[in-house]
């Protein structure tokens, strides 16, 4: 398998370029909402301990921030989600779960871009809603190429 990941830069079931990119893409986000804009730069070296009551003064800021754009949409999205499962969903699988992880994902941005709507929405929600559409996508198709029995991850 190194052979293979040596020549091609793919392991099976996904690319890992693809996943540094955005496991440093993650990194370089949280590094700035928490305040470490020289982190986020690639600057290691001017890495300082940061307390606690500075992390949560930063997360505060987040929170306001955050709460200005989408209002009290996560107050909403038990109705949400009751309407759309008006019989309940059973979740008792890892499948299950997985595939309700995506639509947590899928609802959350569009309540949060029709939080915005007289303001003609949020870009990043529908750039996020696209994306996280095209991994449930992937998901489904992972999992039906699988056997029963197979695990999925």
């Amino acid at each position: 398998m190194n052979d293979q990941v040596e020549k091609t830069g793919y392991i099976e079931g996904g690319s890992l370029l693809r996943d540094k990119i955005a496991m440093a893409a993650k990194a370089n986000d949280i590094a700035k909402r928490v305040g470490q804009p020289d982190i986020a730069a690639g600057n290691v070296a001017a890495k300082k301990m940061t307390k606690v009551p500075d992390k949560l003064e930063s997360l505060a800021s987040i929170y306001r921030e955050r709460g200005g754009h989408y209002g009290d949409n996560y107050l909403h999205m038990g109705k949400v989600f009751m309407g759309l499962f008006p019989r309940g969903v059973v979740l008792d699988t890892e499948e299950k779960f997985n595939r309700f992880h995506f639509l947590v994902h899928l609802t959350s941005k569009l309540s949060r871009y029709t939080q915005m709507f007289e303001e003609r929405g949020h870009p990043d929600s529908f750039d996020d809603l696209s994306i996280y559409a095209q991994m449930a996508n992937e998901y489904d198709d992972l999992v039906k190429s699988f056997t029963p029995g197979n695990d999925v991850r």
